[in-house]
């Protein structure tokens, strides 16, 4: 909802009137739970319970794509940042509405978004706050109150005869990039939860406050369970509520271990030991640690390290306790290995957690997999390169392990590996004589990073001639100079007329820029094809210009560089301007079924783009579901929208008709009767067109607009919907989810 950024005309500002329940704390716990090293925002918010009634209660991220949690805009499949994560999603929420003849909405949640101008999923623009909104129709204007959970909000000046003129919302850390306490300082708390009681996924054990697709009662309001608005309009009350969050009685930090975290390890020895903490948000019986999986016998929890207590001994509300794990793998078997260990507190209500464990053991020696020079003759003043099969460990790459000698004796020079392309470099600080049998001996001391060594031993000959003086040159580079609408996620190629030296190709001498600032990336190359590679480390901006420039440090296996800088601009992709929902009208009810949707289209600036349609329309908002009451992302071809043409045919050409049948019934007169009876018909013309005009409740549609038919919809149910457009170029842009309701 990127609304929240922006200042509606009537937003009744912050605290105007707000009196809350007398309380001797804050209603949410100013701790909060480590930031997830993954998504930047904390593991979990805790209320400080309900008087009488429970203790503290612990919402965790609720990013769950099983229908029990509400977050928008993403696209199907895995969650993942920053490339497919919600731009805005919720810890908690608990809405309802419209209602009522003035289509009342009320809110209250704490939300998680992104603090930048355009609420756009960037690292570090990670915030938190709590909401609580109301919005309803306003016929007479003044005054109105609001009675919801956690207090008694007055709204002055709302203006009368407005749809939506009621538009109250006050928040509490929205835009602050970084500060998750403050969130915390906010009217809103403890979190409501369903007289029902929890959700329970069978699949997975977790506890959620609610199915957010269902309507629900609710308890622990300090104030009220339910929702009420008095106004002029009068009074509008509604008791029950959808609601979203997942239940959590503890932090478990990591919850996913990668052994070695960077590299793989060699079989058979023991890794370094990772830490898992297990803090308690409520009192915690916690069973025996096992671990699971079809590599359990690989990973071992250390006792020795093990400060957590077996049940039936508690581990109290807000202490911790920590326990090392180690992996060691055996050489037989795949490269990737895994297991779990499953926290299961056997204490109400508790939610299990997971600690995914993965190790990768590398059991394969390292090759050569080509060589340069690779003919019998070759320039004396040639660098020689060898070209690995795998990354290796670059402090065993030395002139001791990679020798070179002209007639049988050692030729010095300057040893150097590129990571990225796995490339050995030697540059001869002396070049060889003309005629000189030059040898080339790798040994297996050189190693990958887990320490296996190259094998076999390698050798290679070649006889030296006169020195190559030639400078290379680039046969093409792609994208092309001034190109447009270049895709946002392809990377950049550079390919030359002859073998280059890999060591000189890097993020120093192959470089994009925008606005004169660096495009972080990585930079390989490919010594068959002679062809370098720029792989953006994220998707571009859209509709944005780029440089490429390849300096002139670049150089051939003889080390002649460029003879000049190579400067290549383009432009890339525009997103398209989301569609506009026209109809349905936001809100609206008896929508007569087959339901026809109507939008205004998404426009693409770039010439070519085909822009395709994806209908989200469902009975619930969190678009989970299948069936005609839920299309999730369904492709849609739409039609032009068309103005009633039979409709306003028939207006025009019946009040024609009757025009022209009046004037010459009434020229048949004579003097100041005829003038009076002339009069008398064209008034009753403009009454028979402004009539017959005003019956229909919608005016002709724009030609340019789309339409589309939603068949087979339940009567009397409330439809949410969105359009999403994509332009087949990598750019795709949504509308705001709205809703309707259908005629029984």
């Amino acid at each position: 909802m990127r609304s929240k950024f922006k200042v509606f005309p009537f937003v009744v500002v912050l605290l105007l009137s707000l009196v809350f329940a007398p309380t001797s704390e804050a209603v949410l716990s100013s701790t909060v739970g480590p930031v997830d090293p993954v998504n930047g925002f904390p593991a979990w918010y805790m209320d400080n319970g309900v008087p009488g009634v429970r203790g503290p209660l612990a919402l965790a991220q609720c990013l769950d794509t099983n229908g029990n949690c509400i977050v928008l805009g993403v696209n199907p499949g895995a969650i993942v940042f920053p490339g497919n994560f919600p731009d805005e999603w919720f810890y908690y929420i608990a809405e309802t509405g419209p209602f009522g003849t003035a289509n009342v909405f009320y809110r209250t949640a704490l939300e998680a978004a992104f603090a930048g101008p355009l609420g756009a999923v960037v690292a570090g623009d990670q915030s938190v706050f709590t909401r609580r909104r109301v919005r309803a129709d306003s016929i007479a204007g003044g005054t109105y109150t609001a009675t919801d959970f956690y207090g008694i909000i007055s709204i002055p000046g709302v203006p009368a005869a407005t749809i939506r003129g009621l538009k109250f919302t006050v928040d509490f850390g929205i835009g602050i990039a970084g500060n998750f306490v403050l969130a915390t300082t906010g009217p809103v708390g403890p979190f409501v939860t369903s007289t029902g009681g929890f959700l329970t996924d069978p699949l997975t054990g977790n506890i959620y406050l609610s199915n957010p697709g269902l309507l629900v009662t609710v308890t622990g309001g300090p104030v009220s369970n339910n929702f009420t608005l008095t106004g002029p309009d009068g009074t509008f009350t509604s008791t029950s509520f959808t609601l979203a969050g997942k239940l959590t009685s503890m932090s478990v930090t990591p919850t996913v271990m990668k052994f070695p975290p960077v590299t793989p390890q060699r079989a058979g020895i023991d890794s370094a030991p990772q830490a898992v903490t297990i803090q308690a948000l409520a009192d915690l019986q916690i069973p025996a640690l096992v671990t699971s999986g079809p590599n359990l016998t690989e990973f071992r929890i250390d006792a020795a390290t093990n400060t957590c207590p077996v049940a039936p001994a508690i581990l109290a509300a807000t202490t911790a306790c920590t326990f090392n794990v180690i992996f060691n793998g055996g050489a037989a078997g795949p490269a990737d290995r895994a297991a779990s260990i499953v926290i299961a507190p056997t204490t109400a209500s508790a939610a299990p957690a997971t600690v995914v464990l993965t190790g990768q053991i590398d059991a394969i020696a390292p090759t050569m997999v080509s060589h340069f020079p690779n003919v019998q003759q070759a320039p004396n003043n040639v660098v020689m390169e060898a070209v690995f099969s795998e990354p290796m460990l670059a402090s065993s790459i030395t002139s001791t392990t990679f020798t070179v000698a002209a007639d049988g004796v050692a030729v010095p020079g300057t040893v150097t590996f590129n990571e990225a392309s796995k490339t050995l470099t030697f540059d001869p600080t002396t070049d060889p004589t003309v005629g000189a049998l030059v040898t080339v001996t790798t040994t297996t001391f050189i190693t990958d990073i887990a320490g296996n060594g190259v094998v076999p031993i390698t050798n290679w000959t070649f006889t030296a001639q006169l020195p190559d003086t030639i400078k290379p040159q680039i046969l093409s580079m792609s994208p092309a100079n001034q190109a447009t609408g270049v895709r946002t996620d392809a990377p950049f190629t550079v390919r030359f007329d002859e073998p280059m030296r890999a060591d000189t190709i890097t993020n120093s001498t192959f470089i994009v820029t925008t606005n004169g600032v660096a495009v972080p990336g990585t930079v390989t190359f490919n010594a068959t094809n002679n062809t370098a590679t720029f792989t953006p480390a994220s998707p571009l901006a859209f509709g944005t210009a780029y440089t490429i420039t390849i300096s002139a440090g670049v150089a051939d296996i003889a080390a002649n560089t460029l003879a000049a800088s190579n400067i290549v601009t383009f432009l890339t992709n525009f997103r398209p301007a989301a569609a506009v929902l026209q109809a349905p009208a936001n809100g609206a009810t008896g929508v007569a079924r087959p339901a026809v949707l109507r939008w205004d289209p998404a426009t693409d600036q770039d010439a070519g783009d085909t822009i395709t349609y994806h209908l989200f329309l469902c009975n619930n908002p969190a678009f989970v579901g299948t069936g005609a009451n839920c299309r999730v992302n369904e492709t849609i071809t739409p039609t032009l929208a068309k103005a009633n043409g039979v409709y306003y045919a028939s207006v025009a050409s019946g009040s024609m008709l009757f025009s022209l049948f009046g004037l010459g019934w009434a020229f048949g007169f004579k003097g100041r009767k005829k003038i009076l009876l002339i009069l008398a018909v064209l008034v009753m013309s403009g009454l028979f067109i402004a009539s017959c005009s005003s019956k229909s409740d919608d005016s002709p549609p724009p030609p340019t607009q789309l339409t589309f038919q939603a068949d087979g919809l339940s009567g009397g149910v409330a439809y949410y919907w969105r359009i999403e457009a994509n332009d087949s170029n990598g750019g795709f842009s949504a509308t705001e989810t709205q809703v309707f309701t259908t005629a029984p």
